[in-house]
């Protein structure tokens, strides 16, 4: 970025034997092209560079280090300047990057932006602007039917290459997945769609069957490539899809697919779903429930198919971070009422994580390949790792996972706090050989770690009463404003948090012998400020839940930062409770 003005991917940067960087740049071709040099040039170039002006190269070095920290240090303040009413700016700003036509925040490459389209239907559930729920749908629709989401074997491809998600970049990244499970989760939640709920199931089934693990972890990606060519095991040509499928209702099932004689990308077909089935129906003369059992059987054929070829490369390293946006995923899909049965899996993961991540001294590793854990956690591991505890505390009732998510919290706060104790640095403590420690607040296909850590120190802070967590996650929250509201779409992380404090962050704990079984009650309201606990345990060590067990009737008791109002018996009571304090203005900040 300080080198060319844009990031990208691949990332080439060259070093001193010190670490520190002089040079940088992205894709380099194999042949000079567009004014770029070849990777050989650049090569022979850096070369000449550090033999013959190798005084210049170190100088330049330790100017760009002062740069990045000037820069550092100035990204990190941006307090001041905001609207009234930040949470319609935020939205603002949302939609004026919004492509209202084919879905998404761009033109082409198209990413998924699921931070930014829960904002919009976390907006909507606040304010019933119908306009924010409609782009949500239209982004999450348009990626359910475009070639981005694999129709024969689940799971998300990085990005689109065109506007209208037709051509994927092949690859399929964990964390891609994860962010898109629960986003669609949500989505349900909130509309109950079911077409949203099977994209979770068959998400979720497409991690566990081949990014699996015989350890009990997650892979990080698939390539796009197999035998030398980008989407070969996905794409079929007309002749071979003529050949495998029966010909009943066959033509029906390419025409909903959207495949072509001539193919749909490259002469080859993409599988996607550009009709609705009823239209498709409707034009072959076909019951719908006749086609879509067709449908299925279709898939099940060309999944076999599949199975013959030869399938692209597996990333087979397993990451902290993207194990735990994992964990995030399943455990949402069960909060919102997706599927119970995803429990076992997710204590399952959550236990392996634990016995793999966990050093000696108590602290976290960043990776693990065949069991073998290294190189030390960073500011993301433990923030999503606590998030992931919290979300699985609130899916399964294990209160368990609180008190380790407060422990994770207490260290990362000790080894990645700075100076100013505000943002936290995205390298631990004495790291010595990273030249320039960053402090990682923009949303990119992650979510910002420092936005993640806010929601953990304020959650946290309620549920243990820890007051000076809540006073830094504000004071976190206040720096941010004023950037949030001018580039929405790189901070939508931020800007959720920044919506949930104006309009009140709540806990409801259920307490009492059936407390588990109103679970799939509270699942079908969508009220994205109420963090949902239940508990048929005493919990002396977590303040908030402490003394709550005390009747076999199930109570709630319904919290904000400043007071615990009287107990109810319902969930609709709830919905009320915060509806009216919505509309009477009366905010938890």
């Amino acid at each position: 970025m300080a080198i060319e003005g844009h990031g990208g991917w691949p990332l080439n940067v060259f070093t001193t034997p010190d670490r520190l960087p002089f040079f940088g740049g992205t894709y380099f071709p194999p042949v000079s092209a567009h004014n770029r040099p070849s990777w050989m040039q650049i090569l022979m170039a850096m070369h000449r560079a550090w033999t013959e002006q190798h005084q210049e190269v170190a100088a330049q070095a330790t100017q760009l280090i002062e740069h990045l920290k000037q820069n550092e240090i100035l990204a990190s303040y941006r307090a001041g300047g905001t609207k009234a009413n930040l949470p319609d700016a935020i939205y603002d700003s949302l939609m004026a990057s919004a492509d209202t036509r084919y879905g998404g925040f761009s033109n082409a490459p198209k990413f998924p932006a699921t931070t930014a389209i829960t904002y919009l239907l976390e907006h909507y559930a606040y304010t019933g602007k119908s306009e924010a729920l409609a782009h949500a749908q239209l982004c999450l629709n348009a990626m359910a039917n475009g070639g981005i989401y694999d129709h024969i074997e689940g799971g998300f491809a990085r990005y689109a290459t065109d506007r209208a998600w037709l051509a994927p970049h092949f690859e399929k990244m964990l964390y891609d997945n994860a962010l898109l499970t629960i986003t669609y989760s949500e989505a349900y939640r909130l509309t109950g769609d079911t077409h949203y709920s099977s994209i979770v199931k068959e998400t979720i089934a497409f991690v566990n069957s081949q990014l699996s693990s015989p350890q009990g972890g997650y892979y990080c990606a698939i390539d796009a490539d197999s035998e030398g060519i980008e989407g070969k095991y996905y794409t079929f040509n007309y002749q071979e899809l003529q050949t495998l499928l029966p010909e009943t209702n066959r033509e029906a099932v390419l025409a909903y697919w959207g495949c072509h004689p001539g193919g749909n990308w490259e002469h080859t077909n993409i599988i996607h779903t550009p009709y609705a089935i009823e239209a498709i129906a409707e034009k072959y003369f076909i019951p719908i429930e006749a086609l879509n059992q067709s449908i299925v059987a279709a898939k099940e054929i060309l999944k076999i198919e599949r199975k013959r070829r030869i399938a692209p490369a597996t990333d087979d390293k397993c990451l902290l971070s993207w194990n735990t946006l994992m964990s995030s995923a399943i455990a949402t899909a069960i909060i919102n009422g997706i599927d119970n049965d995803y429990e076992p899996v997710l204590h399952s993961h959550i236990a392996w994580m634990s016995l793999q991540y966990t050093t000696p001294e108590g602290g976290l590793w960043h990776t693990a390949r065949n069991g073998i854990a290294k190189i030390a956690a960073k500011l993301d591991d433990y923030a999503y790792y606590i998030q992931a505890l919290l979300l699985a505390a609130r899916a399964t009732g294990r209160l368990q996972y609180i008190i380790e998510a407060t422990h994770l919290l207490e260290i990362a706060i000790e080894k990645f706090s700075g100076e100013d104790a505000l943002f936290f640095y995205y390298t631990a403590n004495g790291e010595a050989e990273i030249p320039v420690r960053k402090k990682d607040l923009y949303d990119g296909a992650q979510p910002s770690a420092n936005s993640i850590m806010t929601y953990n120190l304020w959650l946290l802070g309620l549920i243990m009463e820890r007051h000076e967590w809540i006073e830094r996650a504000n004071a976190m929250l206040n720096s941010m404003e004023s950037i949030v509201e001018k580039h929405a779409t790189s901070f939508a992380g931020w800007g959720k948090l920044l919506q949930w404090r104006q309009n009140g962050l709540y806990t409801a704990v259920y307490a009492g012998d059936e407390a588990a079984s109103l679970r799939q009650k509270w699942s079908s309201k969508y009220l994205p400020g109420v963090v949902h606990l239940f508990t048929e345990e005493d919990a002396n060590k977590i303040p908030l839940l402490k003394s709550r067990k005390s009747q076999k009737n199930v109570h709630i008791f319904v919290c904000t930062q400043q007071e615990c109002m009287p107990p109810v018996d319902s969930i609709e009571k709830i919905a009320l409770i915060v509806e009216n304090r919505l509309k009477n203005n009366v905010f938890s900040t």
